[in-house]
């Protein structure tokens, strides 16, 4: 009888059997997966069968509906729409509102000149050390960060000063090749530092001036948290380098490195055996999108 009562324990707790168990984080409920764990950004509670959103909305009224999206907000400084922060306030991470003056803020034109970045023609890398102290509350409605009622980062300014016929990498915290993005994703371990960056054509100097948005990303991957862009050198572009967490004191690298064609730092190689046999599908994230007005050759 002993012997049978610890079989039947065991086939209890197996995934999948429609039986939640204290083995299991979720069984057979919203965002909860085939292996029994609750997705990406949901967390489950000891004994609760349920994948629960994560809320970094500091004044989210009750749960979120999804993860970091809130309908109704009653904290100080948050829009009641949770959609961005109310006058005199500024999001400190991801909608954490906290009060700010305005004469604390710094614009492009008072920091990019101090750090510019000087881009030959003849160059392969350059390295810029990055410190977060260096870091200035500026405007920017450039990052995928900021709402356009509240555009106010945390971050630094560069000029990259350059004017000829190419393209440049820029990365932060790590440079990736593609077997290392493949190989990241492959184990779905996080990693790198948490930064966005901006590139804008011009550098506003006042509050209220029109930013003339370039290019962006957030990260290079869903488990690459650090930021990649490949973008043109034939002119001079503004970059603005910021994280959605301006607590983090880390210091950190920018690579800036010479590339021939954006194909050569970033594509996605298929298979015509996959394609022939099974059909092929790839989910296309817009993040890694860069700019070519040429045919790619492989390098």
């Amino acid at each position: 009888m002993y012997f049978l009562f610890l079989v039947v324990s065991a086939l209890g707790s197996v995934c999948g059997d429609g039986v939640y168990s204290s083995t299991e984080e979720c069984e057979g409920v919203a965002h909860c997966t085939s292996e029994c764990l609750c997705e990406d950004n949901y967390f489950s509670i000891a004994g609760v069968n349920r994948c629960i959103p994560e809320c970094s909305i500091k004044g989210c009224a009750g749960e979120c509906v999804s993860p970091n999206e809130c309908l109704y907000c009653d904290g100080e400084g948050y829009q009641s729409s949770c959609a961005s922060c109310t006058d005199n306030y500024t999001s400190n991470g991801y909608l954490e509102c906290v009060p700010f003056e305005y004469s604390q803020m710094k614009f492009c034109a008072d920091q990019a000149p101090q750090f510019t970045i000087n881009i030959p023609d003849n160059y392969t890398q350059i390295i810029q050390h990055i410190n977060p102290f260096d870091w200035v509350l500026s405007e920017t409605a450039c990052s995928p960060l900021t709402r356009l009622t509240s555009p106010f980062l945390t971050g630094q300014w560069f000029k990259l000063d350059m004017n000829y016929s190419g393209f440049i990498s820029i990365e932060t915290s790590a440079q990736y090749s593609q077997s290392d993005i493949n190989y990241i994703r492959l184990n779905q371990v996080k990693t790198g530092t948490d930064t966005i960056i901006a590139v804008l054509r011009n550098c506003p100097s006042e509050l209220g001036e029109v930013s003339d948005c370039a290019y962006e990303n957030d990260d290079v991957d869903d488990y690459i948290l650090a930021s990649s862009l490949t973008i043109p050198t034939e002119r001079t572009y503004y970059l603005f380098v910021h994280s959605p967490d301006p607590k983090n004191t880390q210091s950190f690298d920018l690579f800036i490195r010479r590339v021939i064609h954006p194909c050569s730092k970033s594509s996605e190689e298929i298979s015509w055996n996959r394609v022939a046999k099974d059909g092929y599908s790839f989910r296309i994230n817009t993040d890694n999108s860069v700019y070519s007005d040429s045919a790619c050759v492989k390098l």
